[in-house]
């Protein structure tokens, strides 16, 4: 370590300079110096004396000691250039301004972050979200896949039950007819007729004395292997109800049959007969009338049966209505109506409960015969009319109009039903069974009355033209079919699209309908088919 500067600091005469505290410096010594060559820079430098030998030498060991001294001079000032000065003190920020800088600096980091981390999770979820919704949309397909092969597997397996089941029965009447033909049908066998019987009976003594007495053939019982009476057709009917005697008449042809029928008894059977009813037919949809008599019959009295198809015979017929005879199944259901109503008369319901227990248990139990009979008359309608609205208001007066009540709940009503409405709309249910399904038997035998009067496009006609259709029909039961039909069908809007999309039948007079229906053959229908798209003339004839 270089020794202080006070001890290497000394002057020609050894006399040590010092500061004006008495200590020695660098600038007291380095201050004669530089006043002399400031002295001395306009002056010639004086003449030297001679120099001694010791003189040099002192010289020379002053010049080392500067060398050293400003030496170490750049020593110290390098290692002072990164000490901290005042004026760097003084430009340094307060404690709390520090604080809020670094608060700042640090929310202004923290928010970077939390973006960057945000941008970059909403990234992931958006393809992981992707992914996932690509594959719910595959998953979403096959299952619909899988729900139309299911669906389509149980229309097949419904199928082959219907299929085994037909094998079944065709199985069985095989098996019958195999045992019949193993039994009676050999060639050998021989099938007598008229046989006579008697109790407790050996058919084969009897059957070889007979044919050795009547045919004079010689046999022996032991030539018979099997002898045996065959049974009768067999009559499950008759298995049911053994003392019941039926009486029915049918006419051959279906196409003439009427779902009206009456019958002519004579006076005779009328006295032994107890009662009377209307049963389903066995081989056709015609009703069959059961008689059951107090005395037991060996053969049948003499009856007359009239003409069942009554369209011809309208004084009977307006009898028959004005009697009820066509309410004969009608009857029975409504007093089981009435029963309903009655065992919900006493209970604590309001307006709209009635009319749901109207709705959901009394009138299903008309819902098939308004179906299938024909039209009732409106003083049966307006008895049942009476009926449910008692029911409603307790058979007091009705305290609100009826029109309100049938009106829906948008217009303040509570959608009541309007029986002559639901009646009609219950008969126009057969018009949608006949455009879903024309291949039936009853749509045959339809298609086969409308076939002078448009067949099929009779559905599509105007108001004005079913109601001339339904007055040349001949069957009571599809006459009151397309009344219902003119009643609900709206007229056509007088627009020019509506009128173009119209039957050219709507214009045509009905007789003329076998001409024109031709037309269609031709691609004419309808009454844009004969104009010109361009012009928006009618064609020419030739055209």
């Amino acid at each position: 370590m270089p020794p202080p500067l006070a001890n290497k600091i000394n002057t020609k005469d050894n006399k040590e300079i010092k500061n004006k505290d008495g200590n020695k410096t660098v600038q007291s010594l380095l201050a004669p110096k530089k006043d002399q060559q400031i002295a001395n820079q306009g002056n010639p430098p004086p003449k030297r004396d001679k120099r001694t030998f010791s003189d040099v030498s002192e010289e020379s060991l002053e010049g080392i000691d500067l060398m050293s001294i400003h030496s170490d001079l750049k020593d110290i000032k390098k290692s002072l250039q990164n000490t901290v000065k005042k004026s760097d003190l003084d430009n340094l920020v307060k404690q709390k301004d520090l604080k809020d800088l670094v608060t700042t600096i640090v929310s202004k980091l923290l928010s970077t972050l939390k973006e960057s981390i945000t941008e970059e999770f909403n990234t992931k979820l958006k393809e992981k979200t992707g992914k996932l919704k690509d594959e719910i949309d595959a998953l979403n397909i096959d299952n619909e896949n899988f729900k139309e092969r299911l669906r389509t597997k149980d229309r097949q397996i419904e199928e082959l039950q219907e299929k085994v089941s037909d094998c079944n029965h065709r199985s069985i009447d095989a098996l019958k007819s195999a045992n019949y033909n193993e039994q009676y049908s050999r060639k050998h066998n021989i099938r007598m007729v008229n046989f006579p019987e008697k109790r407790n009976e050996n058919l084969r003594d009897v059957f070889v004395k007979m044919v050795k007495k009547d045919l004079n053939v010689e046999i022996e019982p032991s030539d018979v292997i099997a002898i045996h009476r065959i049974p009768g057709k067999e009559d499950p009917w008759r298995t049911c109800h053994p003392d019941d005697k039926k009486f029915t008449w049918r006419q051959t042809s279906p196409i003439k049959q009427s779902r009206l029928d009456y019958f002519l008894v004579s006076e005779d059977l009328f006295s032994l007969m107890k009662n009377a009813k209307i049963i389903p037919g066995y081989k056709t949809d015609h009703s069959a009338i059961v008689f059951t008599f107090s005395a037991s019959l060996d053969k049948r009295a003499p009856t007359e049966a009239v003409q069942t198809n009554l369209n011809d015979k309208k004084v009977e017929l307006e009898s028959m209505r004005e009697q009820k005879i066509e309410g004969l199944l009608l009857r029975k259901k409504i007093k089981e109506v009435s029963a309903i109503l009655k065992s919900w008369q006493h209970r604590k319901l309001t307006l709209l409960g009635k009319i749901t227990v109207i709705k959901t248990l009394a009138l299903p139990r008309l819902i098939h015969l308004l179906t299938a009979l024909p039209n009732l008359p409106h003083s049966q309608l307006n008895e049942l009319s009476a009926m449910f609205f008692n029911f409603i208001w307790n058979g007091k007066t009705d305290r609100v109009k009826r029109s309100t009540l049938i009106a829906d709940f948008s217009q303040g009503g509570l959608n009541m039903v309007h029986l002559q409405s639901f009646c009609t709309y219950l008969k126009l249910s057969w018009v949608k069974r006949f455009l879903s399904n024309s291949d039936g038997t009853w749509q045959n035998l339809l298609l086969a009355e409308l076939k002078q009067l448009g067949g099929d496009r009779v559905f599509t006609l105007q108001k004005d033209k079913i109601k001339e259709i339904s007055n040349r029909l001949k069957n009571p039961f599809w006459k009151d079919i397309f009344e219902c039909l003119h009643m609900a069908k709206p007229y056509t809007k007088l627009c020019v699209p509506e009128i173009l999309s119209l039957d050219i039948l709507n214009f045509i007079p009905i007789s003329e309908y076998p001409v024109y229906m031709k037309w269609k053959l031709y691609g004419i229908q309808f009454i844009r088919d004969i104009v010109d798209s361009q012009s928006k003339s009618l064609l020419t004839f030739q055209q």
